[in-house]
Order: C-alpha cells, then structure tokens, then sequence
C-alpha cells in the first residue's frame, strides 16, 4: 500500500475515533442537559402551583385551586398527578375523588417510575404540602424525541467533519508524498549514473523535506565531486604508470639499436651507463608511485605501521633538502633550510617523517614558479600558538612545528579544509603544476602519518602568495 494510502487511512480513522468519542461524550452531556432543563420546566409547573395554593389559602378561595388543579392534568401531559395536603386532607388533586380526603400523601405517592417535586407552603399559620408526579418514562421519550434531533445534527456534522478530514489528509500526503516521489526520482537517476539531478530546495529554512532536498543535493554534489576526482585518479595513475614504463621502453630501444649498430668500447659503456640510468630513474619514480598507493590502501586497511625511535630531525632536513637540490635547480627555484633550523632529536619514525618532508618540498616545488623559493623552517613553540590549528594541541605543552613555505601560486580559502583528503587536487591550480601532477595521495599519507605521531597538519595560503604547509609534534615524543 502507498503512503499516501495509508496515511489518509490513517487519518481518517482518527479522525472517525476522535469524533466517535467526542460524538459519544457530547449526546451524554446534552441528554443530561435536556432532562435537567425538563426537570427544571416541571419544576416550574409544581412551582407554580404552589404560588396559587398560596394564594388560594390567603384568600380562602379553595374553588379557583381546585379547578386549576384539576386542570393541570390536561395542561401537562407528562404529569401523573398533583396534589395539596394540609396534613390531614387534599386540598385539591387532579383526582377529583380524592379532594377533601382525609388520606395521608403517602397512599398515593406512586411507585419509582415517577418523578416527584414537592413544595412547602406556610400560610396563615398552617403548613401545606404541594407535589407533582411525572411519568419518567413519558419523560425520558420526551428527552429521546428531542435527543433523536440532536443526533441527526451531529450525524451531519461528524460527517461533514469526516469528509473534510478525509480530504484534509489527502492534501497532507500529496503535499508530503509528492516531494519525497520526487527525491524517488533524482535518487534513481543518480543511481543510474546521472549526477546533474539536484532539487530545487531553498538555501535555509523549510521543513524537514526541504533539510532532506538539501542533504540530497550536498550528497550529489560530492558524489559529482568524487566522481571528477575518479576521472582525475584514473588519468593520473594512468600517466604515472604509462610516462615511466614508456621512457624505460625508449631507452631499452636505444640501448638495443646502439648494440646492433655496432657500437663498442669506452663510449658504448659511457653511453649505455647513460641510457640505463635514465631508465632507472623512471623505475623508481615508478617504485614510488607503487609505495604510494599501497601506503594508501594500507592506511585504509588500518595496517599503516610506525616504529618511532630517536633522531636527529635537522639531519632529516638537511637530507631532503640535498635530494632535491637538483631538481630546484632544474626549476630555477631556490632550495634550503631557514639558517635558524634548530637542531632537535625527537622519537619518530624517521622513514615516514621523511616521507612526509618529501611530500611537502615536492608539492612545493612543482607549484613554485621560476624565480621563487621554498624554504624550510621549524621551531619549539607552546601548544597555546597552535592551538587555534587542532584539538590535539594543548596549552603549556612543547611542541616541534615544522612549516614547509613556498612562493606558488597560492590556494583558495574554501579548498583548504578538504586539501589533505584522499585523492583532493585543488582544480584551479593544476594549471600552474611544473612536473608531474601526481595521484592526490601525498597530503593524504603525510597527514595520516603525522596524526599517527600524535600531532596535526594544515596548511595556510592566500591565492597569489604562496603557501606554508606545516605540523607539528609533541616536544616530548
């Protein structure tokens, strides 16, 4: 059964409960109202003969309240009988029979099936007695009759209520169903691989279809985002796996055409020296590009191991900075540690910490235009400076910050919040790389590894004047 089904089921037999029971309480109350406004009208009819009994007595006039009492019966069709006793006879009674009989009040009372209203009156000195007797049941059919009218108005209304319910529920859930069909629809889409299938859902506000349009679409706009990070995964591994074993193909060629030409002695060794070096060069960056990925598939397997130990980190620095001299110099970049640098032995693991001053001098290498520089800094700073970077930072606690700037091109503010996730590339600087663009797995790792120490890495930058990637460690590990 659809929701929208169900949901006018549902409301509509709430609706019929509520006024069934609402229905069922009001008929009690307004039967009970009606008997008690007939009571009180029969109690106006005995009231009033007391009043002429009163009058009667006063004026001893006993002929006028006989005959009104004599008359009442004809009057009231629910009254049985009316009498006035003095305590020793009836002074009148709709029994003609029965007037100046001595007979006590009781003999004619009448069983339990009548409604009895008595009055005293005291005049001239004397005490009466006035009473009237109703049929309850003629009473009670009197009540039924009016009660019968009353019941066909809320029979009416209930089911104009019903009908105004039924078709109040039924908006409800075409305006509740409608929407959520709609999301039904761009979801399939998406599903079938359409990712332009947003909704129209309004910046803030609404209700919580309008809070769930928007959830939808932040999910299709990441999944779009995803989706262009897979292509550029794709053709980025698809080059660096390509560019190398393309180059060691070329230079085995010409390492095999240089041994059929014939060539021999010092030169061909020099040359093939030269040759197969350069192929060696692209099987490591080729080796590289492998430990890169499966550092990431490790990390996502949660077997990323680190064996911390001490060691001298400015050494560390200074080896990075002599691997890279040639590359900067390609470059025309200017390559060096702060004069500064201090000299620190801490425990971590000095394999992946180098890994990660790798990472960041290549990074700001490849997008530091000729002329520029990049110049590694560190220090000992207190926790209460770095505070406002991570969590993880504690005020009063030393700490090792190690900062990697670079004269680039800079990175816009909003992608530096996602810049060390997996397989992140900032789009609008990817014109500006020198070299190889890389996979989008490097700040991913570096990150990894320096939470895995305890500390935390970030990266500071405006658009047009570089950028300083830094983190750091606790002082005492």
């Amino acid at each position: 059964m659809k929701i929208r089904a169900k949901l006018s089921l549902l409301m509509g037999a709430f609706t019929l409960f509520a006024l069934s029971r609402f229905s069922g309480s009001l008929y009690v109350f307004e039967r009970r109202e009606v008997r008690a406004q007939e009571i009180k009208r029969l109690s106006g009819v005995a009231d009033a003969l007391a009043r002429v009994a009163e009058e009667s007595i006063m004026s001893q006039d006993d002929l006028s309240l006989i005959s009104y009492t004599l008359k009442l019966k004809s009057s009231e069709p629910l009254l049985e009988y009316a009498f006035v006793h003095d305590g020793e006879k009836y002074r009148a009674h709709t029994e003609k029979k029965l007037v100046l009989e001595k007979v006590s009040p009781a003999a004619s009372a009448g069983g339990g099936d009548l409604e009895i209203i008595s009055f005293p009156v005291s005049t001239g000195g004397k005490k009466y007695t006035v009473t009237t007797a109703f049929s309850r049941r003629l009473i009670d059919d009197d009540v039924g009759v009016r009660m019968t009218q009353s019941l066909r108005r809320m029979l009416f209304a209930g089911a104009l209520a019903l009908l105004a319910a039924l078709a109040v529920s039924a908006a409800a859930s075409r305006a509740i169903t409608r929407p959520v069909l709609e999301l039904s629809r761009a979801a399939a889409k998406v599903g079938g691989g359409d990712l332009n299938s947003a909704v129209a859902a309004p910046e803030s506000g609404g209700d919580e279809i309008d809070l769930l349009r928007r959830e939808f679409n932040g999910m299709v706009g990441r999944l779009m985002e995803l989706d262009e990070m897979k292509k550029d995964f794709v053709s980025a591994v698809t080059h660096e796996l390509k560019s190398p074993l393309s180059a060691i193909d070329s230079y085995l060629d010409i390492v095999l055409g240089e041994v059929s030409s014939g060539l021999k002695g010092d030169e061909a060794r020099v040359k093939w020296a030269e040759d197969i070096n350069y192929a060696k060069q692209n099987v490591k960056r080729l080796h590289n590009f492998i430990g890169t990925v499966l550092d990431a598939a490790k990390i996502e397997k949660g077997k990323f191991e680190i064996k911390p130990a001490p060691f001298d980190f400015s050494g560390l620095a200074g080896e990075v900075v002599k691997l890279f001299s040639g590359k900067a110099a390609e470059l025309n970049v200017a390559l060096g540690a702060d004069p500064g640098f201090p000299a620190a032995v801490i425990n971590a693991d000095r394999e992946r910490m180098r890994q990660v001053l790798v990472n960041l001098v290549s990074n700001a290498l490849k997008f530091t235009p000729a002329g520029g520089r990049v110049l590694l800094k560190a220090r000992v700073t207190d926790g209460l400076d770095l505070a406002r970077h991570a969590a993880v930072f504690v005020p009063g606690e030393k700490y090792f910050h190690v900062s990697v700037e670079d004269s680039g091109a800079g990175i816009p503010a909003e992608a530096l919040p996602r810049l060390f996730g997996k397989f992140e590339q900032v789009k609008t600087t990817r014109g500006a790389v020198r070299g190889d663009k890389g996979a989008g797995l490097g700040l991913y790792i570096a990150r990894t590894i320096v939470e895995g120490h305890g500390g935390a890495i970030w990266a500071e930058s405006a658009e047009g004047k570089g950028s300083a990637f830094n983190f750091a460690l606790s002082a005492d590990i």
